[in-house]
């Protein structure tokens, strides 16, 4: 009934109110944090020094950039306008990205600059013998070009022709070095590839064109073989005696003059020729082709005289063009040949055709079947002459083209933006890793407090005391008052009585007196463990009586360690040992503390006595000699789970206070000492926390301390 009571009171004068909810939540993670900010601190700058020393030690890494434009429209013949369809996939810059990575490519580098022998580029290759063979030196070449290839980056950027190709190295001088030479060996190995190719099929199709020209020969020689045996004009009909002799007289008539026409033609021609040149012929001037070549060659010629007045005709763009319009001369005099020839083959071919038909006259007795048969062979012969003359043409066409592009010096792609030294590393990132690090040990060090908290076996809050089967009387917060010499908390209660520390045991001695139904005269303070607070809380608990006028009794009775004697005044000749052992009369034992009204029984020096000294039967003798002379007689006993002094100074008292040191005491400490003194009938009343942090929940701090700073002394 006793116990109820004072849990009742207690819980509704204690210091801190049960409440849960977000804002309790986020305050016990600070106060944690605040609890273990050592713990914070220490980690977080032992990872901030790894991250630093990562930093130091790690070796810089160089990153040089240049830029590309890769144009794949260069490919096709110059001089022609590209449009809209004429663009090439985006899968083509890809693959030049591509190439630009290749270890042919990182090969030409590393044997251009004897790269074999660099010392970083060689730190991860095997070194050579004391003898290298040939081969050896082309292993370590080729290791040495992967090496290359793998520190080289190249990104396109976003949808268009632009490339930025990178190089790594831990010298910027050598990455802007290597990166150059990469993009320089790219381009002459592109001009090598696209002109090569066109060479080869340059060749190939001349030898085509070749053969295409023997057929068409062929393919003329015998349908003009077959129209003179045959007496065809070139109409493909036949001239039949009964009903052709007059049309084919006009037809005779007709084909020499056309072969007189052709044959003044070629007259001309030759004429024209011996006076002005090839060029001057008018069946060569009306070529199609021989025009497109010309206005390609004005093209050239305007450049040419542009850039020879600026530069004069020794500057390379002066003999680039030079080249190119002496390429335009040579096609166009092939072409006039060509024509030429045209011309030459015409007339003979009208010749032979007016000779055949004066032939035919002489031969009209044919028969009208043979004449049939005749016709459709000189048709088939005559689709076999234009077929293999079509396919001449086309040949020649893709042979001109062909040969302008392996004579071409331009180039795919070409470099907008150089690569320059760079004057910061790109490697390591020093403000990402030492914010990693940062964040790295504010991770560890969060969770190692969690770790501290959930290993912790301290209790808290007066849940946890209550979980245990103590209520909680008071909550005694931690005096942050600069200790004087000689001074104690104790000293507190007198200096400050209106602190939040006094304020704490004026609170117990109103759940002693005042809330229970008979007041409680004898009363022990008891722990589990040495360190818990229990002596200085039992004197200030006596000086707060006294203060209030109860004639009070303090009684030491923890002789082993004699807590008492640094916190009173005086040297005490006699104590409780010898009033219980050697029959002292208690009052010549008695001293005077600072505070009226209070006295002290103490131990006069820390001393090991037999139990019986501290038999129940004595103790209970002592509180009934002293009991008439005061209102109030507190005990301050040895720790309960080691000394046995303490259960039986228990069994003699009205009322027994646990002392639990908040955040410290093992909760199964005070779990074994609340069994024990309710195995012994011990009248508990409930506990009391001590040096509980002031802005914890046990003390009220995560909800109204800040709303009672107006009651409180500062201290």
């Amino acid at each position: 009934m006793v116990a109820t009571t004072a849990s009742e009171t207690a819980q509704s004068l204690s210091l801190s109110p049960e409440q849960d909810g977000l804002g309790a939540g986020l305050k016990e993670i600070w106060n944690s944090l605040r609890r273990h900010w050592l713990t914070l601190v220490g980690i977080v700058f032992v990872v901030m020094a790894l991250a630093i020393a990562a930093v130091m030690l790690i070796s810089p890494k160089y990153d040089a950039t240049l830029r590309l434009r890769v144009e794949p429209s260069q490919n096709m013949l110059v001089g022609q306008p590209t449009t809209g369809s004429n663009l090439p996939d985006q899968s083509i810059v890809e693959t030049e990205a591509s190439v630009m990575k290749s270890h042919e490519l990182a090969e030409a580098v590393v044997r251009k600059f004897n790269l074999a022998n660099d010392d970083e580029l060689t730190k991860h290759v095997d070194p050579l013998p004391a003898n290298p063979t040939k081969a050896d030196l082309e292993q370590r070449i080729f290791e040495v070009a992967e090496e290359v290839s793998s520190r080289v980056t190249v990104n396109r950027e976003k949808a268009t022709y632009v490339v930025d190709l990178s190089f790594r190295s831990n010298d910027p001088v050598k990455a802007a070095k290597i990166a150059n030479a990469l993009a320089a060996a790219y381009i002459d190995q592109s001009v090598s590839r696209r002109t090569g190719t066109a060479s080869q099929q340059s060749t190939m199709i001349q030898k085509r064109l070749d053969e295409l020209a023997a057929v068409a020969q062929q393919a003329d020689e015998r349908l003009a073989q077959y129209r003179a045996a045959n007496g065809i004009v070139s109409d493909g009909a036949l001239s039949v005696t009964d009903q052709q002799i007059t049309p084919l007289a006009g037809q005779v008539a007709t084909a020499e003059s056309e072969a007189a026409a052709l044959r003044a033609k070629l007259s001309v021609a030759q004429s024209q020729i011996a006076s002005g040149g090839l060029t001057a012929v008018s069946a060569v001037l009306g070529s199609p082709v021989i025009s497109n070549l010309r206005s390609q060659r004005a093209v050239l010629m305007t450049q040419y005289g542009e850039i020879n007045t600026r530069y004069g005709p020794r500057h390379p763009e002066s003999i680039k063009i030079k080249q190119q319009l002496d390429s335009i001369d040579q096609q166009i005099h092939e072409e006039a040949n060509r024509v030429i020839g045209s011309l030459k083959s015409e007339a003979t071919a009208a010749s032979a055709r007016a000779a055949s038909l004066r032939s035919d006259l002489q031969n009209l007795r044919g028969t009208q079947a043979s004449e049939t048969r005749a016709s459709v062979a000189a048709l088939s012969y005559q689709r076999a002459a234009d077929a293999a003359h079509q396919a001449y043409n086309q040949a020649a066409e893709l042979a001109q083209r062909t040969n302008q592009i392996a004579q071409s010096p331009l180039s795919q792609a070409q470099i907008i933006e150089a690569a320059t030294v760079p004057l910061e590393p790109s490697s390591p990132n020093k403000p990402l890793i030492l914010a990693g690090g940062l964040v790295l040990g504010l991770l560890a060090g969060a969770g190692a407090i969690a770790l501290q908290e959930l290993l912790s076996s301290g209790l808290r809050s007066r849940k946890d005391l209550e979980l245990v089967g103590l209520p909680l009387l008071a909550s005694i917060p931690l005096s942050r008052r600069p200790n004087a010499k000689g001074r104690s908390p104790a000293d507190f209660v007198v200096d400050a009585p209106f602190t939040a520390y006094a304020e704490a045991f004026r609170s117990i001695r109103n759940t002693l007196t005042i809330s229970s139904g008979k007041p409680f005269k004898v009363i022990a303070l008891v722990s589990s463990l040495p360190g818990e607070g229990k002596t200085t809380t039992a004197l200030s608990l006596a000086r707060m009586m006294a203060m209030s006028g109860d004639k009070t009794l303090i009684i030491d009775a923890d002789a082993r360690r004699a807590g008492l004697l640094s916190l009173i005044p005086g040297e005490p000749a006699t104590g409780l040992v010898e009033v219980l052992g050697d029959g002292v009369p208690w009052t010549s034992a008695i001293q005077k503390d600072v505070v009226d009204n209070l006295d002290v029984l103490p131990v006069s020096g820390s001393a090991f006595v037999h139990s019986d000294v501290f038999s129940k039967d004595r103790l209970a003798q002592l509180v009934a000699q002293v009991a008439g002379a005061y209102d109030r007689i507190i005990f301050d006993t040895p720790p309960v789970l080691g000394v046995a002094d303490a259960r039986a100074i228990a069994a003699v008292t009205d009322a027994v206070l646990m002392v639990v040191r908040w955040d410290k005491t093992p909760r199964n400490a005070v779990r074994n000492t609340l069994d024990i003194l309710l195995q012994d009938g011990a009248p508990l009343v409930g506990g009391i926390y001590t040096m509980v942090d002031p802005r914890s929940e046990a003390a009220g701090g995560a909800y109204y301390s800040s709303q009672y700073s107006a009651y409180y002394q500062t201290a």
